[in-house]
């Protein structure tokens, strides 16, 4: 039987980029997305079954066009994986939060993973659709109060589309993750787990088929939320 396409953003670096090299390593065709088209290329030794589609999702237009492209493009079922992110680690106020990247960052975190899961849902055969979420989305970070409100917004997406679901023929699930070393978090944290490690989670939660995953740490953050939200908010502040 033919394993199922995974389409990964945010593949060229990272969590996508040690998910992308999983999915082919277990026999995944993979479609991957990023800006950079060469980084890309690189993923993967000629004649793998890897589609890749450059594209900076943070742009809505060239979004919408990516996930058209790989709609038009599949011929098997597949599971799209919405990892693509940014978090630009300053407060409010601070002069670089200009109209320009509070609009990026929104547009990255926010619009593009509605905008691919809306029109590959509307157009191919997918099995689920993953988001991969932040502990941030449960209490803020004051120096990533768009990004901490972002992922907050995607749950609510997550859960709404849950509700919409109730055949079962699409699996909404949302993979929550502790601080991994990327380039994203350095300079911050400690405790954190390597991208592969990642990967493999959220590999093991999207063959679960559970609505919500909480992956290491983020599990006992999630229990100590339910618990005490002003706790869990306070640990969560100095992240």
């Amino acid at each position: 039987m033919t394993q199922e396409t995974i389409i990964i953003t945010g593949a060229s670096r990272g969590i996508g980029r040690a998910l992308t090299a999983l999915c082919l390593e277990r026999g995944h065709p993979v479609v991957a997305v990023a800006r950079n088209l060469d980084d890309l290329e690189r993923l993967s030794p000629s004649g793998s079954p890897l589609q890749c589609h450059s594209a900076d999702l943070s742009n809505p237009q060239q979004a919408a066009a990516a996930g058209e492209a790989i709609a038009a493009a599949l011929s098997d079922r597949a599971i799209l994986v919405n990892n693509a992110a940014t978090q630009d680690d300053w407060q409010f106020f601070d002069a670089r939060n200009t109209a320009d990247a509070l609009t990026r960052n929104v547009a990255l975190n926010l619009t593009a993973p509605i905008l691919l899961t809306r029109i590959l849902c509307g157009a191919a055969s997918i099995d689920a659709v993953v988001f991969i979420q932040s502990l941030l989305s449960l209490e803020p970070k004051g120096s990533a109060a768009v990004y901490s409100a972002a992922k907050a917004g995607l749950g609510m997406v997550a859960k709404a589309l849950r509700l919409q679901s109730k055949d079962g023929k699409i699996r909404f699930q949302e993979v929550y993750l502790p601080l991994v070393d990327t380039d994203m978090t350095a300079g911050r944290g400690t405790g954190k787990i390597s991208p592969e490690v990642a990967a493999e989670q959220i590999y093991k939660a999207i063959m679960s088929g559970r609505p919500r995953v909480y992956v290491g740490k983020a599990r006992l953050m999630a229990a100590i939320h339910w618990l005490s939200p002003a706790l869990a908010g306070f640990i969560l502040s100095r992240m």
